[in-house]
């Protein structure tokens, strides 16, 4: 399994709810909601998975830009 995390920041705090309800219809767990700022985390079986899931975060209406914070790499869990 392979994880990442980070944040998206908003246009408009005003949006929150829209993007929440967005991120979670696409499978992406919101972990976290504060000021202009709400923190994801994504769970995938293969990092080119989780690559497509960040990047249509930046297509959805209300967000400025996505930050990646912690990606694990595939194999890190075997020895």
């Amino acid at each position: 399994m392979i994880f990442a995390s980070g944040y998206v920041e908003l246009d408009s705090v005003d949006n929150h709810e829209i993007v929440k309800k967005e991120l979670e219809f696409r499978g992406i767990t919101v972990t976290a909601f504060e000021g202009d700022r709400m923190t994801f985390l994504i769970e995938k079986e293969t990092s080119s998975e989780v690559k497509v899931d960040i990047e249509s975060i930046k297509n959805i209406t209300g967000i400025r830009n996505v930050y990646l914070a912690y990606f694990s790499l595939e194999g890190s869990d075997t020895e």
